[in-house]
């Protein structure tokens, strides 16, 4: 259950990253996902720290791949992988992690029933991270998608591809 609260003064210690969820509808067009030459979505790992409008459907699917590292167990991240400021074998060693986990395998699976792609491959070009109080307290992918209230396999799809955004702000300004 999700509270809402009005005229309440809060402050973060850092970031905050609110998801806003808009509804798929018809005038709202699906974006396309980069795809390699087999039809597969290439996803990315990118950096969200403290200011930014995630908007797109290639930044919306990058912010939960690197979710899906974020919340692993640090028990389940061996000292040569790592997405943040690692070199490639690092970086190759934590995509075949999250090649591994049930979040992957979802969002893979809603990109092929839902987008007609044929699987889902993960560029090692890029570091990436989630400032650590905007998903700290998230367990799983799901955790982190339910808290927002995105439930089921097309609400994951129309998130990725439809308008909805992720704010990313802090109280550092």
């Amino acid at each position: 259950m999700r509270t809402v609260r009005t005229n309440v003064f809060e402050t973060n210690s850092s970031s905050v990253h609110t998801v806003c969820l808009l509804p798929l509808t018809d005038s709202a067009k699906c974006e396309p996902l980069p795809t390699d030459e087999n039809n597969n979505v290439v996803g990315s790992f990118d950096e969200f720290g403290w200011d930014g409008r995630c908007v797109t459907a290639e930044g919306k699917l990058s912010y939960l791949l690197v979710m899906i590292w974020e919340t692993l167990p640090d028990i389940a991240k061996p000292d040569d992988a790592s997405i943040f400021c690692a070199n490639e074998t690092e970086r190759k060693n934590a995509i075949e992690i999250i090649k591994d986990t049930v979040g992957f395998k979802i969002i893979e699976k809603v990109l092929k029933e839902y987008g007609g792609y044929n699987g889902l491959v993960i560029s090692s070009d890029y570091d990436g991270y989630i400032d650590h109080q905007s998903c700290e307290t998230y367990e799983t992918l799901n955790d982190f998608l339910e808290d927002w209230g995105i439930h089921g396999e097309e609400e994951i799809y129309n998130f990725i591809v439809g308008p909805s955004y992720i704010t990313i702000d802090n109280d550092n300004h």
